[in-house]
Order: structure tokens, then sequence, then C-alpha cells
């Protein structure tokens, strides 16, 4: 599987989507203009999921082709498509983005292609495309599962021989962009239902890209709290201490439908409701317990000491870099004692791994 994403495993790429001579092999990740955050590192997480992600993109940004990104809401397919358009060739130039949400036809090829003056009664004006927008950079396409057929035999054109017209005209203009379709579908799907040009999804899945839910990262959650939380605070002037182990425990449990995007809403609005910097289970939304099995009833005795026993073990587990004797040492209890209360309170050790002091 790996070997069939490497790029130079791709011979059947025409000269054109090769390396350009003169460019190194080795490609930087300049940062978009006005940004200091290299675009492959804003793509967070230390899962293997997420680094074979970032894998891809340093090798795909090597070639000129489609790229198809495929992945629920909310997992980050235009943060993935700016990272591939700036770490690439095409980093200075235009980087345009284009979502048609149900628009009808005749509107939806105006905008992607252009449009002559006076061809929609509505819209009586010449108009630039995208695709002219884009010209000399990349262009970001949402959901083209959407599109009719006709459309997708003009988008196909673009696509493979470089050719348009805008709506409305006869003039043959070249598309010099980048094609990167971002789609929450399973296309090869639409393919055999009939739904979608096969020759059209053959070519948009050169390199493909498909980005893994968070429910299936979840040692990846600790991480992007901690660097939304840190972001709101710098923004927002609202200080930021910790998050408390209860809090860890429900964020943890949540089995996140909106993913990334979902995640960073809870922290945000937990932060700007947290008292003096401190995120608790309170701070966060009530659908949140529903799947957290693992806290004794709120207020009781019992409660309070596994809340107190959890939090003395995190933090010292996170000083430790999660090593459980280092981290039972500083408790003053046994390892055997630690294991036992670790197990018992639902703590994973593993998550505190990257904390390891250099």
């Amino acid at each position: 599987m790996e070997q069939a994403n490497r790029t130079d495993a791709l011979p059947h790429l025409p000269a054109s989507d090769r390396f350009i001579p003169g460019r190194p092999k080795t490609p930087e990740f300049p940062a978009p203009t006005g940004e200091t955050t290299p675009p492959l590192e804003k793509i967070l997480g230390e899962s293997p999921a997420i680094q074979q992600v970032r894998r891809l993109i340093a090798q795909i940004c090597r070639v000129d082709v489609p790229v198809l990104i495929r992945g629920e809401p909310g997992t980050g397919k235009d943060l993935v498509a700016a990272a591939i358009h700036y770490a690439g060739g095409r980093a200075g130039r235009p980087f345009i983005k284009f979502n048609p949400a149900g628009a009808p036809e005749p509107p939806i090829e105006g905008e992607l292609f252009g449009r002559e003056k006076g061809v929609l009664p509505d819209a009586p004006g010449r108009r630039i495309g995208r695709i002219e927008a884009a010209h000399g950079g990349s262009l970001l396409l949402d959901e083209p599962g959407q599109f009719s057929p006709a459309l997708q035999v003009k988008l196909l054109r673009a696509i493979q021989d470089r050719q348009f017209e805008r709506l409305g005209g006869a003039r043959v203009r070249q598309a010099d962009v980048r094609f990167l379709v971002a789609t929450r579908y399973d296309l090869s799907a639409a393919v055999a239902a009939g739904a979608f040009r096969e020759d059209l999804y053959y070519r948009l899945s050169v390199l493909p890209i498909v980005l893994p839910p968070l429910r299936d990262r979840r040692e990846d959650i600790l991480p992007l709290v901690e660097h939304f939380a840190r972001r709101f605070a710098l923004r927002g002037g609202h200080p930021f201490r910790r998050i408390t182990a209860a809090a860890v425990d429900r964020l943890m449990a949540h089995p996140w439908p909106g993913n990334v995007r979902e995640l960073e809403t809870v922290i945000e609005r937990a932060l700007l409701a947290a008292d003096e910097g401190t995120i608790g289970p309170e701070h966060l939304p009530a659908a949140l317990a529903a799947h957290d099995d693992r806290l004794p009833l709120p207020g009781s005795l019992e409660a309070r000491v596994a809340e107190l026993e959890r939090e003395m073990i995190a933090h010292a587990l996170g000083r430790s870099g999660g090593n459980v004797r280092a981290a039972a040492r500083e408790l003053g209890i046994t390892p055997r004692i630690a294991r036992y209360k670790i197990s018992k309170l639902g703590i994973d050790p593993a998550l505190f791994h990257r904390r390891r002091p250099a």
C-alpha cells in the first residue's frame, strides 16, 4: 500500500506532471503570505494515520496532478488542500475555493468556467470564473459529485486537456490550474451507481488522500485540545491554565461526529466559560456527559475522591512522560498500586508519552 502511494512509482504520469527541472526534489514548506506556521505543521496530531497523511502531502506536492481528498465533515479537508498548494510549486500563485452548495447548474457553470455578457438574465454582466481566477495556482472544488453529467464532461476536459470555454462563449481558454477535490462521499460508489463519470473519477483519484475521523485517532485529542485552548487564549485574552482529568475523560469518551471542527468549537466555548483558565467537565456541553460511563455520580464523596486521584495521577504521568514507575515514585505509592488505579480510573499512560521532557 505504501509503495502504491510513492510518487516515483507513477511512471504513467505525463511529463508536464513530473518534477519541474530546477525545482528541488525535497520540498520546502513555505507559509502563506502573512502566516508564520508552515502549512504542513498545521496538520496536527501524532497518530499513525495523521503521520501518513503528512507523508502523502510531502509526496503529492512534488507532482502537479489532481488530488482527491475524502473525509467526513470537520476532518480538515480544506486544511490539507491548503497544505498541498502552499507546499508545492504553485505556492506563490492564487489558491481559490469553490463550493457550489446545491446551486442550480447555470450559475454553477458560470461561477466555475466564467460567463459572457448577457448569458444569464439575472446576471447580465461578464464574469471571470474560478478556473481563470486560479490561473497558475490551485482550485479547491468541494463536492463535485453533485455536478450534472454535462458539467462533469466539461470539468473532465478542463482537467485532462486543460481547456475550457466560458458559459456563452466560443473562445477556447487554457486551464493552467491544479485541481484539488474535497468530498465526504465515496465517489467510487457514485460511479457504480451511474451518478458520476468513471473517467472523471479516475482522473481525479491519481493520488487520493483519505482523512481519518477523530474517533479513530483518539491519541490526537489531547494535543488538539491544548492547541485550541492556547490559541483561543492568545487571541481572546482569556487565560488557560489546565484541563482537569474529569474533563479529559469526557472528551476522550465522546464519539465526535463533527470531528476536529466540533472539538474546536467545544474548547472555545469551554475556555470562555472556565473560571481562571481551568476547564472542567461543568464547562463542556451536556451531550459529552452522555458518553462518559466511567465517572461516579457528581457531588458524591466517591466522585470527589476519584476526581482528585485521577487528576494527581494524570499530572504525575504528564511530568514523567507516561512512565508509570516514575509517576508512582512521585506520588509515594508502589507501581502495582499505581497501575491498579490507572486501570480503575480509565487513564491511558500512552497519551502522556509525547510530554516527556526533552
